[in-house]
């Protein structure tokens, strides 16, 4: 039984057997129901509240367990910390402690563990690959990248990049000059260790560019991918697009899409629309965001309709970007003959 469960029965307890005498000795008094509720209700929120803020003070930065109805869901070696859950591992290296799960939990918590869910400190010491990454030129390049982030060196693949590499932030701004690329990079990662802030990365492959791609995982932040463009063994062009387009009720990530074929999507293009800036540039081509076609588009799948804006490339004739804004569901399903079977596996 917990600290404060003790307290409570001991007031409740108290109210129980003294509540009577009082009401006997003031039955006369007008006010005794004010003067009751007083006695019964104002200690007792001084009681909780002075508890909540001792407790707070005591935990600060410190790791508490998991409540016990939530630990079958989670993983194994979670705390919670200043109202947060992390890893423990996630835990000393932010706050550089040796403090581990028996500490946390006890002994026995760890008879019921799943050793292979507990991470150690030098899991975010490494880069991760994906079992679905699949080797290609570009993979050599990332992974490049990936341990220049790790190592916080950027020596070896700057020599990679020159004056004309751009490097895009979506929907943010874009950086010319590979040494303002590093310098930037550089910045942000110290920002991360001044902040605290822990950050996987690993290599994945992403379905709707059909290459590599360097995802960016700082702790408490919405992920990240980072890919690149390769020409002639060097560094043409860097872009960070975040791995949720759109509503997440409405789209996916671009890690698991399918790129659409242009051909299937063409006569849904309603109106062109005016560029966007700083936005997916043609990986092929290298044409930028705001020199491609960009439409308002909506289609339907059945009980399902989708609406956004989308990129097209006018050089390769390729769809670049597709961002969600509203998903339709109509009354009766509306489905385009031959298309049926394709709409089932549409990935939005």
């Amino acid at each position: 039984m917990s600290v404060m469960k003790i307290i409570l029965f001991v007031y409740v307890a108290s109210i129980c057997i003294g509540l009577p005498f009082v009401i006997k000795k003031h039955k006369r008094n007008k006010n005794i129901l004010a003067e009751l509720t007083a006695i019964v209700f104002m200690p007792i929120v001084l009681l909780i509240g002075g508890f909540i803020l001792v407790q707070n003070w005591w935990y600060k930065d410190k790791p508490r367990p998991i409540p016990k109805e939530l630990r079958q869901y989670l993983r194994s070696d979670l705390v919670v910390v200043n109202g947060e859950r992390m890893p423990l591992a996630e835990y000393n290296l932010k706050y550089k402690k040796h403090v581990t799960l028996i500490d946390v939990y006890g002994s026995k918590h760890l008879e019921s563990v799943d050793t292979k869910e507990i991470r150690t400190e030098t899991y975010y010491q490494t880069l991760h690959f994906s079992d679905e990454i699949i080797s290609c030129d570009d993979t050599k390049y990332v992974e490049l990248l990936g341990n220049a982030f790790l190592r916080r060196d950027f020596s070896a693949i700057s020599p990679l990049m020159s004056e004309e590499t751009k490097f895009v932030m979506f929907n943010y701004k874009t950086i010319n000059g590979g040494q303002n690329i590093i310098d930037y990079w550089q910045d942000w990662i110290l920002r991360c260790k001044k902040d605290g802030v822990i950050v996987l990365y690993t290599i994945k492959w992403c379905k709707w560019f059909s290459q590599p791609v360097l995802q960016i995982s700082p702790q408490s932040y919405a992920d990240e991918s980072v890919l690149i463009k390769v020409q002639n063994n060097c560094i043409s062009l860097i872009e960070r697009i975040p791995n949720q387009i759109g509503d997440m009720m409405i789209g996916g990530p671009y890690l698991n899409w399918e790129r659409l074929d242009i051909e299937e999507i063409r006569d849904k293009l309603i109106d062109e629309i005016s560029p966007k800036s700083n936005h997916i540039v043609c990986l092929d081509c290298g044409t930028a965001s705001d020199s491609l076609k960009w439409y308002r588009v909506e289609w339907s799948m059945g009980f399902h309709g989708y609406v956004g804006d989308m990129s097209v490339c006018p050089h390769c004739d390729k769809v670049i970007e597709f961002i969600p804004e509203m998903r339709l569901r109509y009354e009766k399903p509306i489905f385009i003959e031959g298309e049926n079977e394709k709409n089932e596996d549409f990935p939005f």
